[in-house]
């Protein structure tokens, strides 16, 4: 099991509710807390972006973000959309 592990060179890293994704107990824990509230995901490998979907079901809304763009993840229908 990893350890909680946030970057200290990433600006903010000590705010609260600011944790890190790195399994699924991770993922079930933001999602527990994160819950009508908006939640933005930094970085876009599968490990963001496959909780990302679960998360624009429970929550106000979810962004990702990765150096250069933003995306508002959300659903038409059934079907995922990522608006860059």
């Amino acid at each position: 099991m990893f350890s909680p592990r946030t970057p200290s060179s990433v600006p903010g890293y000590d705010l609260e509710n600011v944790t890190t994704l790195r399994c699924l107990d991770d993922a079930q824990s933001i999602a527990s807390q994160a819950a009508g509230k908006d939640v933005v995901i930094a970085g876009t490998s599968f490990i963001g972006w496959f909780p990302s979907l679960l998360y624009c079901l429970i929550c106000s809304s979810v962004f990702i973000r990765r150096r250069f763009y933003i995306a508002k993840v959300h659903y038409a229908g059934a079907h995922p959309v990522f608006d860059f």
